[in-house]
């Protein structure tokens, strides 16, 4: 049971989240002349108060009976929730977990890609959030092949935000989910992984997806910017995460993660070097070890750390391994959280997309970049997830 929407508001917060629905109590006999259209006065829409707990002064008054709260019974409606994610309906996991002070017993989880997702709480109360955005591609390969070239960057992990925020009753929070960003393709980086969002009234979250791992033409292209950046292939700057965005009232409540990518490190002697990790969610991506001996390569760069959360136990975000320069040297390994290894000689096209794509359990991770002389595309970044978690 729950109120309609008045218009009359305490702060941000409207009377229908403060008030008890008449259908759960008995009239007033008192008119407001405080009216809602379609309904007529409050005393149509909110039960009367006899007694015990007032809600909080609201700063409506009326004349002879003081505020509304001497006059209504405040909100007591036991809570209940609707979340439907890619059109079915979830059933909770029960979970015992405290975060800001607030205990939380229910976990809804959100992974498709393609349908948004809906989550609606029949009253007012808190909620907390974990959202992680799609991990950015590994960097593709070069054209034409040469076995002096550069090994490719590793994608960024997706971003990650976690923490709480007050909800209205009867209010439609909308979650999107990104996939993660395509591998490169011949001659180019990676694809930056998709935004994840939540949205609803007073509440804006955007994760921005991990970037795409960097790649070495004729010149390096830096790994791009993104939740976690893109490894670099051959660069002695390191490009910046780009985490996103989120409510200025939720700054003090909500932790984000994402770093910057590795560095790539410059051929010398015409030997190839490997390619720097992508950031990860807890640290920065590793960069190369350097471009080797004559007849060798240098080692790819590690993807950065991943963020394992204690409920689940689940890895997210963490960078992709950056690719070994030429034959047998070192791999970047992935970061965690669904984060693919680089690849070299020893690695063969369909094991590096599926390597590259991460494991089964893991979200958001970047892709591992491409060896210089294999001529296929760098790793897929890991779709993200959300989840919401009530009392």
């Amino acid at each position: 049971m729950s109120n309609p929407t008045t218009n009359y508001k305490v702060g941000s917060v409207d009377l229908s989240n403060i008030f008890q629905p008449l259908a759960l109590g008995s009239a007033s006999t008192v008119t407001t002349n405080y009216s809602v259209t379609g309904y007529g006065d409050l005393n149509n829409i909110f039960a009367a108060y006899t007694g015990g707990t007032q809600a909080a002064t609201t700063g409506y008054n009326v004349p002879g009976y003081g505020d509304l709260n001497t006059i209504f019974a405040k909100y007591d409606v036991p809570l209940s929730y609707t979340a439907v994610d890619g059109g079915v309906t979830i059933t909770p996991t029960t979970i015992n977990y405290t975060l800001n002070s607030t205990t939380f017993t229910k976990l809804y989880t959100f992974t498709n890609t393609s349908i948004s997702g809906t989550f609606i709480a029949n009253g007012p109360t808190t909620i907390g959030i974990l959202i992680v955005s799609g991990g950015g591609g590994g960097g593709g390969y070069q054209s034409p092949v040469t076995s002096n070239g550069v090994g490719s960057g590793g994608g960024g992990g997706g971003s990650v935000f976690l923490g709480t925020t007050n909800i209205y009753g009867n209010d439609t929070i909308s979650i999107v989910v990104g996939n993660g960003g395509a591998g490169g393709g011949v001659n180019s980086k990676g694809i930056n992984g998709n935004n994840s969002t939540i949205t609803a009234t007073g509440i804006s979250i955007i994760a921005n997806g991990g970037g795409g791992g960097g790649i070495y033409i004729s010149g390096y292209e830096m790994g791009s910017s993104g939740g976690s950046a893109g490894g670099n292939s051959v660069s002695s700057f390191a490009n910046s995460a780009s985490k996103g965005s989120i409510s200025i009232s939720l700054i003090n409540s909500f932790v984000s993660y994402g770093n910057r990518g590795g560095i790539g490190n410059a051929r010398t002697n015409n030997n190839a070097s490997g390619g720097g990790g992508g950031g990860g969610a807890t640290s920065i991506g590793g960069s190369s070890s350097g471009a080797g001996t004559p007849g060798t390569g240098g080692n790819g760069g590690n993807g950065g750390g991943a963020y394992t959360w204690s409920v689940t136990g689940i890895s997210y975000g963490g960078g992709g391994g950056g690719a070994a320069g030429y034959q047998s040297e070192t791999i970047g390994t992935g970061g965690g959280g669904g984060a693919g290894n680089g690849a070299n000689s020893s690695t063969t096209e369909i094991n590096n997309l599926s390597a590259t794509s991460g494991p089964a359990i893991g979200y958001g991770g970047g892709g591992g970049g491409t060896r210089s002389n294999k001529t296929f595309n760098g790793g897929s970044g890991a779709q993200g997830i959300c989840y919401i978690f009530v009392q």
